[in-house]
């Protein structure tokens, strides 16, 4: 939503996936699916718009959005908007890696 509004960017969702069965399988498989549309970002250099992806379960299923260094917009449990710090003990070690919208 915020790529559109923002960057007029239209990025397939998936909202309507969430209750499925093998949901955390499923949504690794989308990541891996669109990562050729993504740049790596070297940590540190992450900037506005970019995407944390995070690995919860041991795989790579959280993302969230930069709005600036340090902190990300993110959701949890499909309705909860959240603004909260990546560099925090409780997401730092989750991280997979930043990426930037390429395609």
């Amino acid at each position: 939503m915020i790529y559109k509004e923002r960057l007029n960017i239209s990025l397939e969702s998936y909202i309507d996936e969430y209750t499925d069965a093998g949901l955390y399988t499923k949504i690794a498989e989308v990541v891996k699916y669109h990562e050729p549309e993504w740049i790596s970002i070297e940590k540190g250099s992450e900037q506005l718009f970019d995407v944390a992806i995070f690995r919860l379960r041991g795989l790579p299923i959280h993302l969230g959005m930069v709005v600036k260094p340090g902190q990300m917009i993110h959701v949890l449990d499909k309705l909860n908007t959240c603004l909260e710090r990546y560099n925090t003990p409780l997401w730092d070690k989750r991280i997979r890696g930043f990426y930037r919208y390429a395609k």
